[in-house]
């Protein structure tokens, strides 16, 4: 035993120790370990319950892994999803707004806040000299007021009308 390992040893008041590497597919994980306060060894029988606690818990932090992963990947399969069927709604309205174009602004900016997670969401383009307003998720009366007062504004870009 180590100088530090002593000293740790008399400290947490213990004579004795049990240690028992865990690892999965051979690559360390963590140790279990039991201590006595009185001098000796272990039984084989004890080192081999103490083995099969380890190994439960090698069991347990893959779960864990495992059930995480699964997690991430149902959300990133559902994010997909949404995705997908937010795409599908822009491209089915697209296909019956052949001649408007608000229909289509107002799905985009909808779409683009439920999967994103916003508050609130604009869509403006350049028309002229100005960009303009085009659509937007209502957040009340008076900011969605303000906010159409704000439009449209000056731009030195040229936008298709």
């Amino acid at each position: 035993m180590s100088g530090e390992a002593r000293k740790t040893a008399r400290v947490r008041g213990y004579r004795s120790q049990l240690l028992v590497p865990m690892a999965h597919n051979d690559i360390p994980v963590g140790t279990i370990s039991l201590t006595r306060r009185d001098p000796g060894g272990f039984r084989d029988e004890e080192a081999t319950l103490l083995k099969t606690f380890a190994d439960q818990a090698v069991i347990a932090i893959e779960n864990v892994r495992l059930f995480t992963e699964l997690q991430t990947s149902n959300r990133e399969l559902t994010t997909a999803l949404d995705t997908q069927t937010a795409t599908s709604d822009i491209l089915r309205v697209i296909s019956r707004s052949q001649t408007d174009v608000q229909p289509v602004f107002d799905t985009i900016v909808h779409s683009a806040v439920r999967l994103l997670l916003g508050y609130s969401g604009t869509l403006t383009r350049v028309a002229g000299g100005q960009i303009e307003l085009a659509a937007f998720t209502s957040t009340g009366a008076d900011a969605d007021a303000a906010l159409r007062a704000s439009y449209p504004r000056s731009s030195n870009l040229k936008g298709h009308s």
